[in-house]
């Protein structure tokens, strides 16, 4: 073996040297080897390295969710919902629903509560290692038809077969066309029973054919919606009105009535002058 060669082999074996060699090279040379043998290992292999990464993993699942920040369970009233107790609310936070494609749907008047209830517990499955995406139903149905007019829309039902839940806000806010209406039947037909839905509507079954135009196509939305759904009903008062409200002073929040009873009054008595 020439010189070269030589002194190459014993760099590349330099950690099984001899007993006699210094202590610390031999420690060195041990850790780099670990150092390797980690590398190479898959990363559930490696103590800690899951932990390391989940902060920066769910912060990324944050930001793709884009929930609004303000509207989790630790900002939730639930005292002014007596209809929805905390009870009710537990369950879904654990997220089971989401691991059959179950679907979750909140009904009820506008200001009740509805979004802020589903962004709770899509800030709580997000915590839990799930992905999700809010979104309003507007939106995403704009996105969908460009979608469909590039020839790419399943391209992009695929992109959000990712998520393990999508949060469709306002669903009845707005009438939707023929082609609206078809690529968000698309999209609820695409997820049934494989993956969820949380639905936010402040009409009732029976007014979603403005949604629908179609009346089949309407029924058969909603009977791929309730199948495997926690209906919660929130009708009470509005959160906005009572904030509102209770913002305002005391001299402003009783200020002179003008009943119809008034008015009329003051109109004869102009009458009569």
């Amino acid at each position: 073996m020439t010189a070269p060669r030589r002194r190459a082999c014993a760099a590349r074996h330099a950690h099984c040297a001899a007993p006699t060699q210094h202590p610390a090279a031999l420690a060195r040379a041990g850790r780099a080897c670990q150092c390797r043998r980690l590398a190479r290992a898959p990363l559930s292999c490696c103590p800690g390295g899951n932990r390391a990464l989940r902060p920066r993993r769910i912060q990324r699942h944050l930001r793709e969710s884009a929930l609004p920040r303000c509207k989790t369970l630790a900002t939730f009233d639930f005292k002014a919902l007596a209809g929805i107790p905390s009870a009710r609310i537990e369950p879904l936070v654990a997220g089971g629903w989401v691991e059959t494609g179950a679907n979750l749907i909140a009904i009820g008047n506008s200001g009740a509560g509805k979004t802020h209830v589903l962004c709770a517990i899509g800030h709580a499955l997000v915590e839990a290692g799930r992905r999700v995406l809010y979104t309003r139903t507007t939106d995403m149905v704009q996105r969908l038809q460009a979608a469909r007019r590039d020839l790419a829309l399943e391209a992009a039902l695929a992109k959000r077969d990712t998520f393990d839940l999508i949060i469709l806000d306002d669903i009845t806010y707005a009438q939707k066309d023929q082609a609206e209406s078809s690529v968000l039947f698309e999209l609820i037909a695409r997820r049934y029973e494989t993956k969820s839905l949380a639905i936010a509507a402040n009409q009732p079954f029976s007014a979603w054919g403005r949604v629908f135009p179609d009346q089949a196509v309407t029924v058969a939305a909603i009977d791929r919606l309730v199948h495997h759904a926690t209906i919660l009903e929130m009708n009470g008062d509005s959160y906005r009105r009572r904030a509102a409200a209770s913002r305002q002073s005391p001299e402003a929040a009783a200020p002179p009535t003008a009943s119809s009873d008034n008015i009329r009054d003051k109109l004869e008595e102009e009458t009569a002058q």
